[in-house]
């Protein structure tokens, strides 16, 4: 992560935004592992968050999303027709979690 981290930095790239699903538990864990390697997430992100978790609940307050038992990531990903396989395996998150995303949006639900 840290050497993905350096190219992008190296390349003139700004300091990133945080995106994920839960971006706080997620995030507690790229500070640990940033300062296991020596480094600071602040080098590399901007401490501001785009939670699509708390996109989630902003559409169920406003009516745009099904009503659901609860707002698990693999929950969410059925109820709006978004494939999850192999759940909890970061990268099927992740793609998961951008995908439900881009839906979220084009129902209306913005970050």
């Amino acid at each position: 992560i840290k050497e993905v981290l350096a190219r992008n930095s190296e390349n003139g790239a700004a300091k990133m935004v945080f995106a994920g699903y839960n971006c706080p538990f997620d995030y507690g864990f790229i500070i640990e592992l940033m300062a296991r390697n020596g480094d600071k997430v602040e080098n590399y992100f901007t401490g501001q968050f785009i939670d699509v978790l708390e996109l989630v609940k902003r559409g169920s307050k406003e009516g745009r999303l099904p009503r659901t038992t609860d707002k698990k990531l693999g929950t969410m990903c059925k109820a709006l027709g978004v494939p999850l396989d192999n759940a909890h395996a970061a990268d099927a998150d992740i793609l998961a979690t951008r995908e439900l995303a881009m839906k979220l949006h084009v129902l209306g639900v913005k970050a």
